[in-house]
Formats: C-alpha cells, structure tokens, sequence
C-alpha cells in the first residue's frame, strides 16, 4: 500500500515553548522591551516590559497592534481590543498607568498559534503620544491541517537527549512550531521496499533554533528538499545504511531527497551575529526519512525519524549576490523524529527533545558532532 505525506516539519514542541529576545524600542518616555513569545496548549503568548526613566512623564496608556482575526483569551491586566482614538492604532489597549522610575510587565495570550512579526506599537505620555515598530502576532494563524491526501508531523529532537540540527560546533533543538507546507507528495511505505522506486515528492523543513545549552543565538532554518529515486546507488550511500545490522531492509524503505541549495537557507535572527544569512547545500549524501533514518549509530530503529548532512555558504557583507564557503571543519546535519499530527501516517516516533549538546550557542562552539 503506497501512503501519500506531506513533510511537515514543525520544531522541537513540548508543553511549554518559549522564544526569548532582546527587541527595545524606544517609546514616547518609556521603554517598551518584547521579552517572550509562549506556546501552550494550542495558543500563544506574548510578553512585554515597560520600564519608564525616573525623569519621564507617566505613561497613562499604550496599544500594540492586532489584526481583526485575532482573538484575544486573557491578560494580565484588564484591557480592551480597540482603536484607540488617541492614537488611531487598533489592537489591544491597556490603560494601565506605569509611574516614572517604575515598570510593568504585560502579557496577553490569543487563541491560536502566531508567529512573530514587526508590528506597531503607541504610547501617551502626558501629551507626547508616539509610534514605534516592535515584535508582535503575525495576522495569520499557523493551523497545521491536512488536505487530502496528505500527512502532518511534529518534528522533536533525537531521542536520546542528541541535538536536532548541529552546526558550527553547537548543537541545537527546535523551539518554535515551524509550518512548512508542501507543494507535491511526500511519500514513504514500509511495505514494499525496492529499488529504481521513483519519488515526485517534496520534503519542507522549517522551524527556529536554540542552542541547547543556552545562549543568545536564535536561528530560523528552511530546507526544501526534491524527492530521488530509490536507486541501489542510493541505498548504498546512505549515511544510517546498515543501521539495523542488514543494508537491505530498512534503507531499502526510506524516502531520499535532494536539498534545493537554491531555496534552502538560514538566518541569524537574534544574537551577537543578528542578520547573517547562509545558503544550505547538500553535503555527499540525500536527506533520508523512514524507519530508523534518524538512527544516531545506536537505537531508535523501529521508529520513524530523518536526517540530512549539509554544506553552509555565507553570504557576503557587503555584496548579497555572493556567497563563500564556510569551511568550519564543524559537522552540520540534522536528525530528528516524526511524530503524526495530522493525516493518515502511522510513524511513532516519539522523541523526548531533551538535548545535551556542548555548544555554547553564539557559533562558536567547539563540539565536533558525529551525526
């Protein structure tokens, strides 16, 4: 029987998510500091600080942006979702005064799963009303559904405590759903290995990274990959071939595919290195996912999982148009499991995404990884 799947490559998920930065804007006479996005039980919250200098005017109220599809479950203080007529800006208000020399903090959650965005925020402060951009909700919820035909994963770590992507000595996890959708099929079936097994699929994996061990650096990573045919050549380079003690079983079921360096890539988005951006390319070897692809040297063969090798090209600073090589010595790869969110897969993986890497996470690390 011959599954159809859409890879859906979500990050590291557990009950209780948190993507942490350090975005300020300066805001009439206060400063206004985005310090987490949540994620639990299906919603998503946001959290902000307000600290107003002692020789600032009181801040009497502010507003942060929403869209009118947002729907707004709780805060911490009471509030009403509006526009504003001071300011003109619609979302959710808060008049809720901050004293000079004083602060607050400010949480709200919505329903749904939002990713983050540059949204307006506005301020009054005596008479000073003033407008600045800061992290927000996107306007379009992350839903994850299926269409027909198609399956959904969650993507956790590896399952014995590893990284889900290493690079530059670091060893890093998923903390952010990442919804990537694809175009074709993505197929995989367990059933009825064999060579010369043609593939018109499409794998997508996206989500935002943390260093395990902590650390400022956050990154969000895109692959797209293009599904191979299942050739003898392609078995017998498969970097877990022979995992399971025989070439010929498991590797001969996996699904191969090729990363398009042309739309895989990664960017720094928080950290000392913020706004550094590197292509992806394949490294040797195919993006592999079935029963056991995953498999780091030990274990996990019954379960079913991917992983991938890579090559990072850093694009210049001062000419976008060119890329170098990043010749690191570092491994870069991924290995992760699958766990059904949606659809009609039947894969358990159940990875407990707790990583131990031993990176510092500001790409300097000194970890050599064996992926």
């Amino acid at each position: 029987m011959l599954r159809q799947y859409k890879l859906y490559l979500l990050g590291f998920i557990s009950f209780f998510l948190i993507l942490t930065t350090q975005t300020k804007a300066s805001v009439a006479d206060c400063i206004v500091t985005f310090d987490k996005v949540t994620y639990s039980n299906g919603n998503t919250t946001f959290k902000y600080t307000v600290d107003v200098p002692s020789s600032a005017k009181d801040l009497s109220h502010w507003v942060l942006e929403l869209c009118d599809n947002h729907v707004v479950v709780s805060s911490n203080y009471s509030y009403e979702v509006v526009t504003d007529p001071t300011t003109g800006v619609y979302g959710i208000k808060w008049d809720i005064q901050v004293n000079k020399g004083t602060s607050k903090t400010f949480e709200f959650t919505l329903e749904g799963i939002y990713t983050i965005v540059d949204v307006q925020l506005a301020t009054k402060s005596g008479q000073l009303i003033d407008y600045c951009t800061i992290s927000g909700p996107d306007c379009d919820p992350q839903d994850g559904d299926c269409e027909d035909g198609e399956t959904s994963y969650y993507v956790d770590p590896y399952k014995n405590g590893e990284h889900a992507v290493i690079f530059f000595g670091t060893d890093y996890k998923f903390i952010l759903d990442g919804f990537g959708k694809s175009t074709g099929t993505f197929r995989y079936d367990v059933s009825s290995p064999g060579v010369d097994v043609p593939n018109n699929g499409k794998a997508i994996m996206e989500g935002i990274l943390e260093p395990v061990n902590g650390g400022s650096a956050r990154y969000y990573f895109y692959i797209e990959a293009d599904g191979i045919t299942r050739t003898q050549s392609v078995i017998n380079n498969a970097k877990k071939n022979g995992i399971d003690g025989n070439a010929n079983t498991l590797a001969r079921s996996w699904e191969y595919f090729e990363i398009n360096e042309t739309k895989s890539y990664m960017e720094v988005i928080a950290g000392p290195d913020a706004g550094d951006y590197y292509k992806i390319a394949p490294k040797g070897v195919p993006l592999q996912v079935g029963i056991g692809a995953n498999a780091k040297n030990v274990g996990n063969v019954d379960e079913l999982g991917a992983s991938a090798w890579m090559d990072f090209y850093k694009r210049d600073a001062n000419d976008s148009n060119v890329f170098h090589f990043v010749n690191d010595g570092k491994v870069k790869d991924i290995n992760v499991l699958l766990d059904l969110k949606c659809g009609s897969g039947d894969g358990d993986g159940d990875g407990d995404g707790d990583g131990d890497g031993d990176g510092d996470g500001d790409g300097d690390g000194d970890g050599d990884g064996d992926g």
